[in-house]
């Protein structure tokens, strides 16, 4: 039996930045949580208008349990800013892209297995949008 702990977020994207969280969190959020946190990313997936409240985006997250949740969530409220002083760049930055959202604890996975991580993921293009007439 594994006794990891799973969270998902739901994150409400601001406008057309949903491609642009989804980098950002991967690239830039979700290595210094391995790393420090020991919170491996499972995914980040974007909420299309016909699979849910759009424009959004969905984070899967492992945790040690339920002590490594509680771990993951000292890093943020255990200052005075309620956020981790090393991610105030990020954070900034992410408040471009999104505007909030709940979370969710999921029960431990059952059976064995490698846990998979997010690795970065490369923006996609953006289409350019020309006007004509007729």
């Amino acid at each position: 039996m594994n006794d990891k702990v799973y969270i998902h977020e739901f994150i409400d994207i601001i406008g057309r930045h949903r491609a642009d969280y989804m980098h950002h969190m991967t690239a830039n959020f979700s290595p210094s949580a391995q790393e420090e946190r020991h919170q491996l990313c499972y995914g980040v997936w974007g909420v299309v208008g016909s699979t849910g409240r759009w424009p959004g985006v969905v984070n899967l997250w492992e945790e040690d349990g339920l002590d490594g949740l509680a771990t993951s969530f000292r890093y943020e409220l255990n200052h005075d800013t309620l956020q981790d002083p090393k991610l105030a760049k990020w954070w900034a930055t992410a408040a471009n892209f999104r505007s909030g959202g709940p979370i969710a604890c999921w029960p431990p996975r059952l059976g064995p297995g490698p846990a998979p991580s997010c690795a970065p993921m490369e923006s996609p293009a953006r289409p350019t949008l020309t006007s004509g007439s007729g």
